[in-house]
């Protein structure tokens, strides 16, 4: 291959690379503000201040709507359910954003292995080239445990970037099963904005021979867990593993391009 053919595969290489970045970085804030809405909506109906407001409410005021903590809007695609919806329409709407991540972080992964490979073939004739690989990828990367100390060593730590990861990356698993542990915990105590206020669901439910509904119940919170404990646990853990193996990639080539010990010295001088 000439290197005119060389190296503008090499841009497109990091061009590739610099695209799948931006693509699992925007993902990767939309699980973030998806899960933070579930998690707000959920506490807007089962832990609000409102809750309280009617009996604090001056007397001959009118009483306080529920309507306004009950419902959530999506006003950015127009979408509104009720918030005991949420467990279903949440739990689907974070499944689909795992399946997202999941191929995104695997893209990411695939391109920056060309890229390392291309780095560690260059590393033997041309050390300044597998440097520019490896810093116009990391550079671009929002966790990135390559960076070494003044004596070649990781400088970030990988403990505490796995568990970062293991925090955020899983946000579509264990935020459907916050909300849905809420919403058990609804049918069986009494709540001023519940299904029947201020009574609990289920012993309504059970006194007035209403199994059907009982059996919607059952249905829908099998229906929720089996998404999160099934469908995005599984592509959560697998996107955790892809993400790992870019890391290692990425760090063992920084290590191999770490300065020399006669180099290092100097550097570690100087910080």
């Amino acid at each position: 291959m000439s290197q005119d053919w060389k190296a503008k595969k090499l841009e497109a290489l990091v061009a590739a690379s610099g695209e799948a970045i931006r693509r699992t970085r925007y993902i990767f804030l939309a699980i973030n503000v998806a899960g933070l809405m579930m998690l707000s909506a959920s506490f807007n109906a089962y832990l609000s201040w409102g809750r309280h407001m009617d009996e604090l409410r001056p007397r001959g005021s009118p009483p306080v709507d529920s309507k306004d903590f009950l419902w959530v809007n999506v006003d950015v695609i127009g979408l509104r359910f009720h918030v005991y919806d949420l467990q279903i329409v949440g739990t689907l709407a974070m499944s689909l954003l795992a399946i997202w991540w999941y191929f995104s972080l695997r893209r990411e992964n695939h391109v920056i292995s060309e890229v390392v490979a291309e780095a560690e073939e260059a590393l033997q004739r041309d050390r300044d080239c597998a440097q520019w690989l490896l810093h116009a990828v990391g550079q671009r990367m929002v966790f990135n445990p390559l960076w070494l100390d003044p004596e070649g060593q990781p400088a970030a730590s990988k403990e505490a970037l796995s568990l970062l990861l293991l925090l955020l990356g899983r946000i579509p698993c264990y935020v459907p099963l916050v909300v849905i542990l809420c919403d058990v915990c609804s049918l069986f105590v009494a709540h001023p904005f519940g299904t029947i206020p201020d009574q609990a669901l289920i012993p309504y439910l059970l006194a007035n021979d209403k199994s059907l509904l009982l059996l919607e119940i059952v249905l829908r919170i099998g229906f929720a867990l089996l998404l999160a404990l099934g469908l995005n646990r599984f592509l959560c853990e697998q996107s955790e593993t892809l993400a790992g193996t870019t890391h290692s990639e990425l760090l063992r080539l920084a290590m191999r391009l770490r300065p020399p010990a006669a180099e290092a010295a100097p550097l570690a001088a100087q910080g």
